[in-house]
């Protein structure tokens, strides 16, 4: 049989909810039948046609996605299991009204398609929009905020890093100018402290102790300065800094 893909917020996010660590509220809905999201993104473009029993199938699984998003209050975060596509944030993940709901859902299930084709299980998540600590937008309006990435194993924290290091936010460039003085706006944002760290890496650890593995865990600071527990992957799967000593030493 083959194993649940722990990249999966299906696998990840049963294990981390209960934890007693700022998340933003979230509704996952599995899709009802295997493939259903990836036959109706097809539909739209134009290269199959719902069955009967698949049209009213999705007809239902959209009226919970819109009564999820209403629960939780536009705006809201849209995302598939895997990815938010948040490079396209306007268009994207950032769902302000029920109205655009079909539209985002197009682009966040075009990303998920290139990267992830049509895997055994996927789903849809509707989050609580965070207003994030962010001082400037790149990548189509997305906010560059304060955020982290902690790499833990078997419940120990062996490095971590601003999410978002210059050499990304370049090319925010092509797609919106950015401020004369992003560098100087992203060095505060990316600013650690001695008290940050030591909160991060509790609720790091806490999460490492719920998933046993080597694991990437993703934070995010809100404009009132609370952290938020916002994503995470297996450490093999995600981004890490080429010149880190710890991932070097592996």
């Amino acid at each position: 049989m083959k194993q649940p893909d722990p990249n999966s917020m299906l696998t990840w996010w049963p294990r981390v909810a209960p934890l007693a660590i700022p998340k933003p509220r979230t509704a996952l809905l599995e899709e009802p039948r295997p493939g259903l999201l990836m036959r109706w993104l097809w539909q739209c473009e134009g290269e199959e046609t719902l069955s009967h029993e698949d049209a009213t199938v999705w007809g239902e699984y959209l009226g919970a996605l819109r009564r999820a998003a209403q629960r939780i209050g536009y705006p809201v975060f849209l995302r598939s299991d895997h990815t938010s596509h948040k490079h396209a944030y306007e268009a994207s993940c950032f769902l302000r009204t029920e109205g655009a709901l079909s539209r985002h859902l197009y682009e966040v299930l075009i990303a998920h398609g290139l990267a992830f084709g049509m895997p055994d299980a996927a789903a849809l998540a509707v989050r609580e929009w965070l207003d994030l600590d962010s001082s400037f937008t790149a990548f189509a309006g997305m906010p560059v905020a304060a955020e982290r990435r902690y790499f833990v194993r078997d419940g120990v924290v062996e490095c971590h890093h601003p999410y978002w290091p210059a050499a990304a936010i370049e090319d925010g460039r092509r797609s919106e100018a950015l401020p004369e003085n992003w560098r100087e706006l992203l060095a505060e944002l990316n600013h650690e402290t001695a008290e940050e760290v030591g909160l991060l890496t509790g609720y790091a650890e806490c999460v490492g102790g719920a998933l046993p593995g080597f694991w990437s865990v993703d934070f995010a600071r809100a404009k009132g300065g609370e952290w938020f527990l916002i994503d995470m992957a297996t450490g093999e799967a995600s981004w890490h800094p080429e010149d880190c000593p710890e991932r070097s030493e592996r």
